[in-house]
């Protein structure tokens, strides 16, 4: 079991795995923050030097623009040698240090795994599963298989009515995504109709690939009559239907 913990880079994300002797990485958890990211630690130092110059030295260097660009540079590279040590030639408070040590007494004083760079390490897997996909790459790629999870639940709403009706000849199915116990508070993604029913029960698959498309297929288990639809905008959720869904949760 491993935990891989991303943080101020370009998101912050959390993610549980284990890795089988076969080449088998399974996903089992996923969480963080998409809205969290190194670009908010980046404006922090620099907004913060900004203050700082402005008091010690009586200017307003915010007003010149290669200035800026200057501290900005500067400070992305204080960020990443935060990293790995407690201080730079840019004297700000070191915050990822501090994180470092709250995940060692988190996990009873385990020491965590310091060698890995992020972006190089963002860079190797996605060569590596492009190398996989294509089927380029040599035994050990082309064997690796990746069982990841999804970001939020899968569902489908069926009315009531549609299963109490015997001489029913169709099936609408509605497919939602989302956390919320009530169906009405979740996303909803598409919707298709599954024809030709006696009255018998069916079965729903949800199915990604590797491209993160989502194919939903509904089958009638006594006859084998099956639909099905590939949705293919299933992440694409907005900040301010994700801050809607956690506030219902909260309530």
């Amino acid at each position: 079991m491993c935990l891989h913990f991303l943080f101020g880079w370009g998101t912050f994300d959390v993610s549980l795995l284990t890795v089988s002797r076969e080449g088998t990485v399974s996903v089992k958890a996923a969480g963080g923050d998409t809205h969290l990211g190194g670009e908010d630690f980046d404006k922090a130092m620099v907004d913060y030097c900004v203050r700082e110059f402005r008091r010690r030295e009586k200017k307003d260097v915010s007003r010149n623009a290669r200035a800026m660009g200057r501290l900005k540079v500067a400070c992305e590279k204080a960020k990443r040698d935060l990293s790995s040590t407690t201080e730079t030639s840019i004297d700000v408070d070191c915050l990822i240090p501090k994180i470092q040590q709250m995940l060692r007494d988190f996990f009873d004083g385990k020491p965590l795994s310091m060698s890995i760079k992020a972006d190089e390490a963002v860079a190797y897997g996605a060569a590596v599963l492009a190398a996989n996909l294509s089927g380029s790459g040599n035994k050990v790629e082309k064997e690796l298989v990746l069982l990841d999870v999804t970001p939020l639940s899968l569902g489908i709403r069926v009315e009531e009515e549609d299963f109490m009706n015997d001489n029913q000849e169709a099936l609408p199915v509605d497919v939602y995504q989302g956390e919320c116990d009530e169906v009405k508070d979740n996303i909803f993604l598409d919707n298709f109709t599954l024809h030709d029913l006696p009255p018998a029960p069916a079965g729903i698959c949800f199915s990604i690939d590797a491209n993160g498309i989502l194919d939903v297929s509904a089958e009638l288990l006594s006859t084998g009559n099956k639909r099905s639809m590939v949705i293919a905008g299933s992440g694409n959720v907005s900040k301010d239907d994700i801050e809607k869904m956690l506030k219902k949760i909260e309530l």
